[in-house]
């Protein structure tokens, strides 16, 4: 199965990232209008994944080149565009463009906007999802799991932030409320700072593996061969482990 899954992830690579998928958008409580995309395996899904973007990005911009190898896998994936984002890694934000470019929120009160996310997936998937976040995106992701066990199949969080605007809402105040699998990675250079070995201790010891990738970069990007200085394999191997024992 891994075999057939780099072989279409490559030619994923070579040939084309993942098209646009299946736009659609979905209204929150505050009547902000969210944009993502919606993308179907071929053959029988294995799970439904929630993506969510970093700081200043969007879903496609971030995802492209991700989204492929998930399909591959048999995922069902939904990418969403948060009002936190915009240009970063490329593309465009939608969600952002349509509230006329204002971006000018607070990272922990984008939780409303991922909770109102796993609302739409509730209702649309109609399983338990897997979350999945990229770094202030990748801190909410535990709070959501934490607040809505019967709703959230597993979580993965890359370069999950916890410091500056980022203290109200940090993973380490939710890690005891995660009863389902979860893991979270984060890359070599980051783990310089006493905020990221702090993180490290908590995760470990609240039973969540973190994982420390040797050739990685920032958020889900550590999973992107473009972005990385060296390959994605070592990453790609731990999250692939990870979401094919979730079956």
């Amino acid at each position: 199965m891994r075999q057939l899954a780099a072989l279409l992830f490559l030619f994923a690579s070579l040939y084309g990232h993942a098209g646009t998928g299946n736009e659609f958008t979905f209204t929150c409580p505050d009547e902000l209008q969210i944009y993502g995309d919606h993308h179907v395996p071929e053959g029988e899904t294995r799970a439904v994944i929630a993506l969510f973007h970093q700081g200043g990005g969007n879903a496609r911009a971030e995802y492209s080149n991700i989204i492929p190898r998930l399909l591959a896998l048999g995922f069902e994936v939904y990418a969403f565009d948060m009002r936190a984002g915009g240009e970063y890694l490329g593309g465009v934000n939608r969600t952002i463009a349509a509230m006329g470019g204002d971006d000018e929120v607070e990272y922990c009160d984008v939780y409303d906007d991922v909770e109102a996310a796993l609302e739409y997936l509730t209702d649309q998937a109609g399983t338990p999802v897997i979350l999945w976040g990229s770094s202030y995106s990748g801190a909410l992701v535990y709070q959501l799991a934490s607040r809505n066990p019967q709703k959230v199949k597993a979580v993965l969080g890359f370069s999950p932030a916890s410091g500056g605007p980022m203290a109200e809402c940090r993973p380490g105040l939710y890690l005891d409320g995660i009863s389902m699998p979860a893991v979270a990675f984060r890359p070599a250079r980051e783990m310089g700072s006493p905020s990221a070995l702090k993180q490290q201790s908590s995760f470990e010891e609240a039973g969540v593996p973190y994982h420390v990738i040797e050739d990685g970069v920032h958020g889900s990007s550590m999973l992107n061969p473009e972005k990385v200085e060296g390959d994605a394999a070592e990453a790609w191997a731990f999250v692939e482990n990870f979401l094919t024992g979730l079956d």
